[in-house]
C-alpha cells in the first residue's frame, strides 16, 4: 500500500494510510458513507491495524444534524489559515 491513499466519489469518502508515525506506525483508515440501512444517518468506520495484523473497528452512526455539525468544523478547519 503507497504511504496515503484516499478515494472518494459522491456517496463515499475513505483515507488509507500505512506506517503512520503519529501514534503507532501501523495502517489505518476512515471511511464514512451514508448508512445502507437508514437514509437519515451517515457511517464513519475508524479502523486500526496492530503489529500482528489484527483488525480492530469502530463504527459510528451520526444523524443529519450531527454531520451537519462536523461539516461546519471541517470547513471551518479547512479555511483556516494558519
Amino acid at each position: 500500500m503507497s504511504k496515503h491513499k484516499i478515494t472518494t466519489d459522491s456517496n463515499y469518502f475513505d483515507s488509507r494510510y500505512a506506517g503512520e508515525d503519529r501514534d503507532d506506525n501501523n495502517a489505518n483508515e476512515l471511511s464514512v458513507q451514508p448508512d445502507g440501512g437508514d437514509e437519515k444517518r451517515l457511517s464513519l468506520l475508524l479502523t486500526n491495524w496492530d503489529a500482528d495484523g489484527h483488525e480492530f473497528d469502530n463504527t459510528f452512526s451520526l444523524t443529519k444534524e450531527e454531520a451537519r455539525l462536523l461539516g461546519s468544523l471541517l470547513t471551518s478547519w479547512g479555511q483556516d489559515e494558519r
